[in-house]
């Protein structure tokens, strides 16, 4: 019996000093953030008319207070619907920096930091962990919460089939409380999706991240 005391107390010493391993590097990853300036967004983002991308762009100039410019590649084969365009346009902020947002054919959305000196790289979930880990939106992504990751690259899967966003959903809803950057990924594909072909699950996912933030309100 004595020998199970003390075994149960080391125990409870071992998951304490993992905690406290664990609050530590998050404070010195918040520390690490506070102290590194962010540097001007100046991103392109190439996708198709109408996929996810296009509405994370919106989302991001929102969210970044910066500007969005909008062009159609001579690759575009589908027809842009002006009302939509100017919407994107109307978010402009003015700022010399921004999103650049071509529609194009193309596989799978990309993004380059330096076009013509860098190849592009793909998938939506490798643009917002770029974005989190230059300072622009940090406090949506928790990088010692494995969950989150796991949801994004659920979420890379999904860029060819967005019929199955419901399917992850309830995965979604398993991060700890408070929105991070899964959220924003998956609203950019509930967005995507015509409104009659979201179920109630997926628009009420939506719903509740507008009104927890005001910049979510851009893929409405």
């Amino acid at each position: 019996a004595v020998v199970s005391t003390q075994s149960g107390h080391y125990g409870r010493e071992e998951r304490c000093l993992a905690d406290l391993l664990e609050l530590e590097a998050r404070l010195q990853n918040i520390e690490r953030i506070c102290k590194t300036p962010t540097p001007p967004l100046d991103i392109v983002i190439g996708c198709s008319y109408g996929s996810a991308a296009m509405h994370l762009a919106a989302f991001l100039a929102l969210q970044t207070q910066t500007s969005l410019k909008v062009f159609s590649h001579s690759s575009n084969k589908t027809e842009t619907d002006p009302i939509v365009v100017n919407k994107l346009l109307q978010i402009n902020q003015g700022k010399k920096c921004g999103i650049t947002l071509i529609f194009k054919e193309t596989p799978a959305p990309y993004f380059m930091t330096a076009p013509g000196k860098q190849i592009p790289v793909f998938g939506i979930s490798n643009l917002l962990r770029y974005l989190a880990r230059i300072g622009h939106l940090q406090h949506f992504y928790d990088e010692i919460n494995p969950l989150i990751d796991e949801a994004l690259s659920m979420i890379d899967k999904i860029e060819f089939t967005p019929q199955k966003i419901d399917g992850i959903l309830s995965d979604i809803t398993k991060l700890n409380p408070g929105i991070t950057l899964a959220d924003i990924a998956l609203c950019s594909f509930i967005a995507a999706l015509p409104s009659t072909n979201r179920s109630n699950a997926l628009t009420n996912h939506l719903n509740g991240c507008i009104n927890q933030e005001d910049s979510f309100r851009a893929f409405q």
